[in-house]
């Protein structure tokens, strides 16, 4: 194109910068609005699967990916109640399946690898400590209003994408959109140093455990320097925040019924935090004129596909690639949403059945044990199939 148009991109996770690095590297510039004076990722794992590892590879990250995250051994599926293992897959099926590995990697250095790059990238100017207080449209375009601590700018722009997360501001600029709901779920987490990790655990796979109401999983991260617990119980806590301090006898009495391996890992946390969770309805509304959202802003969604950060990367893709192929932002926004959101309606689906299924209780659990022992691999390779194998159009 002759003139390099801008967008104007709220929220600097991990869903912001990969939509940033996809946009340049489709021709566009950007200006990156971060609300916090210095961008970070609170958290501490998260899982890629091939689908995301795509389009991270694409836009030249595989590398940097490699140096500090971990390619599991495999996903082990044990019985919250006997230590049984139910299922085991092993892990280097994705590479050989999709073309890419299943990783697992802290969200921190997933975020700092992306921060680097956007740095890197002269057509990004990254603005910390800087919100969107208006998109003002005139005869001679769109325009931005951005505040921060040292005054205001106006600026011209293509489109805003809000990429700023379940508790998006941008999402009120768009009517009819869905509001965040409660899932009636809270996760624990915690990171565990691998010299403290359980040794009758093993700290090279995912490790699954499925229990009555509750579900726990561990997996290696930060090189393998480290292992990232969370574990999901059924409650009515819903005070808002991230990092609300959970207390170590608390979460041991919710597992106390649980497995000598599941409460060695429970036991083995120096801290926890916990978060309650929350679902925005992917059905809703996710673009407006030159507004679009993207990842958790439209469409967050349960964690039990682990498939939150790998709609978010997928987004990305696509609104750039939409946004490339489109002169006009409203039209472009249009195609997006029309592109995404059977997908991500489907998986968000999918998700909270698979959660449901995680927390059986007797006999419904007996049959699900049952099908994981017989069927294992292929089953669940069959089933999330085509969630894996997606690639950007």
């Amino acid at each position: 194109m002759a003139e390099r148009r801008t967008v104007l991109i709220a929220g600097a996770g991990i869903g912001g910068l990969t939509a940033a690095l996809a946009l340049t590297a489709r021709g566009f510039r950007v200006v990156l609005c971060e609300r916090s004076a210095e961008p970070s990722e609170l958290g501490a794992g998260i899982q890629l699967s091939p689908n995301a590892g795509h389009v991270l590879a694409e836009l030249g990250l595989e590398s940097e990916i490699a140096r500090t995250a971990v390619e599991p051994a495999a996903i082990e599926v044990r019985s919250g109640g006997s230590e049984r293992i139910l299922t085991s897959l092993p892990c280097h099926l994705f590479r050989e399946r999709y073309g890419q590995p299943w990783r697992v990697i802290h969200r921190g250095d997933l975020q700092a690898l992306l921060l680097d790059a956007v740095r890197r990238d002269r057509e990004i100017s990254l603005r910390p400590g800087t919100t969107v207080q208006a998109l003002m449209t005139r005869p001679a375009g769109h325009f931005a209003r951005l505040e921060r601590a040292g005054g205001t700018d106006v600026i011209p722009v293509a489109a805003l994408v809000g990429a700023d997360g379940i508790r998006s501001e941008t999402r009120g600029r768009i009517a009819g959109a869905a509001p965040p709901q409660p899932l009636g779920r809270t996760a624990w987490r915690a990171l565990v140093p691998i010299a403290g990790f359980p040794k009758s655990v093993p700290s090279d796979r995912v490790v699954l455990w499925l229990g009555r109401h509750a579900h726990l999983v561990a997996y290696p991260v930060s090189a393998g320097r480290a292992v990232n617990v969370v574990a999901i119980v059924e409650d009515a806590w819903d005070q808002p925040g991230w990092n609300a301090s959970g207390e170590p006898d608390a979460i041991g009495e919710l597992f106390a019924a649980w497995t000598t391996g599941a409460k060695a890992v429970i036991a083995s946390a120096p801290a926890w935090w916990k978060y309650a969770l929350a679902a925005v309805d992917p059905r809703g509304p996710w673009t407006a004129g030159p507004v679009a959202l993207l990842g958790d802003a439209a469409h967050a969604m349960a964690p039990f596909l682990a498939q939150g950060g790998a709609m978010a990367i997928e987004d990305a893709a696509v609104l750039a690639g939409c946004l490339a192929n489109d002169p006009d932002a409203e039209s472009a926004f249009r195609k997006y949403e029309a592109l995404r959101k059977p997908r991500v309606t489907r998986i968000a689906a999918k998700a909270e059945r698979t959660g449901a299924v995680y927390h059986w209780g007797q006999p419904l659990a007996l049959v699900r044990d049952m099908a994981l022992r017989v069927f294992g691999p292929r089953l669940i390779v069959r089933q999330n199939d085509p969630i894996y194998r997606w690639r950007r159009p």
